[in-house]
């Protein structure tokens, strides 16, 4: 079986779903860093959540044993707040739309977060560089493959040019 590379072949499944995943990405992104600036206050917190996905910046715990809780700024001196281990968060459909074109990347991204995690990187960090790339190559084999079979199908009923029509 040879492998054949077809020039004429476009390329439009592969650059739409990559730009429709990368689009999706990059909104849940900013709508999650503008709702955690909110939550929090302009307080340092130790989580960040991405949409439902709650990312730890200090997995280990190693940089205070009572990280997650801060002095009030507008309350007594002994008042203190902290931050939610766990929230109830409702996926939105920008979240969803993502998640179920995206699967394979998400199931394999949080295999690489949490063991970075192990070694003391930040979930976070470690999040927002492997989920863009893991969702472009994703979507991209995904459009190459919707890509090859159309021009397949177009090249087998006898057409010599599937794609200028």
């Amino acid at each position: 079986m040879a492998v054949v590379s077809n020039s004429h072949m476009r390329k439009r499944w592969r650059l739409a779903l990559v730009f429709w995943g990368i689009s999706l990405f990059t909104l849940l992104t900013y709508h999650s860093a503008r709702l955690n600036r909110e939550v929090h206050e302009g307080r340092p917190s130790r989580y960040f959540w991405w949409g439902a996905v709650r990312l730890d910046s200090d997995s280990l715990n190693t940089h205070s044993p009572v990280r997650n809780v801060h002095p009030c700024n507008d309350q007594p001196a002994d008042c203190t707040s902290w931050d939610l281990d766990d929230r109830l968060v409702d996926s939105g459909l920008i979240e969803r739309a993502l998640f179920l074109s995206a699967l394979p990347a998400f199931v394999f991204c949080i295999g690489v977060v949490r063991g970075a995690a192990r070694f003391g990187i930040s979930e976070v960090m470690t999040f927002m560089l492997t989920m863009p790339t893991l969702v472009i190559v994703w979507l991209y084999s995904l459009g190459w493959l919707l890509d090859r079979r159309r021009y397949k199908r177009h090249a087998r009923s006898g057409e010599t040019t599937p794609y200028l029509t």
